[in-house]
């Protein structure tokens, strides 16, 4: 499947030459060119040649340039997962590792993450969290 050559006028070939020679963290300089080189008549197999990327990113970024112009050859930043727990939470979880459950009318006076887990869950202060997430947020080291 060929895609219909992109037309520019003669500001964006400037906008994507200028683009393509200054490069930035969010705009490398292979999607400029691609715009470029499908503007000048090269098929995306040529173009996936000449830029070193797979068929399938080329097309990628013929699209998003057609969609949204120079912007849409921005990377967009991830979110990323979002968190599991919120720093009120967080924060709850390093108290209580800090303090002696004795005091909280528990019958042992040092917490083990396994303890400390069930506890949380108890409370409802969480659904549920695995030992290995405890441990990186209240900061306890496992000796080998």
């Amino acid at each position: 499947m060929s895609l219909k050559p992109i037309e520019l006028t003669e500001d964006e070939k400037k906008q994507l030459r200028f683009r393509s020679e200054n490069p930035s963290p969010d705009l490398p300089s292979k999607r400029p060119d691609i715009i470029l080189l499908h503007n000048a008549g090269r098929s995306i197999t040529q173009i996936e040649g000449d830029v070193g990327m797979c068929a399938i990113n080329v097309r990628k970024w013929v699209h998003r340039y057609k969609k949204a112009g120079i912007e849409g050859l921005r990377s967009g930043m991830s979110t990323g997962r979002p968190p599991l727990f919120n720093d009120e939470q967080k924060a709850e979880f390093i108290r209580l590792w800090r303090m002696n459950p004795y005091a909280l009318g528990l019958r042992f006076k040092r917490w083990s993450l396994q303890r400390l887990r069930v506890y949380v869950m108890e409370k409802k202060i969480v659904d549920q969290i695995s030992v290995e997430t405890l441990r990186q947020i209240v900061g306890h080291k496992v000796l080998p």
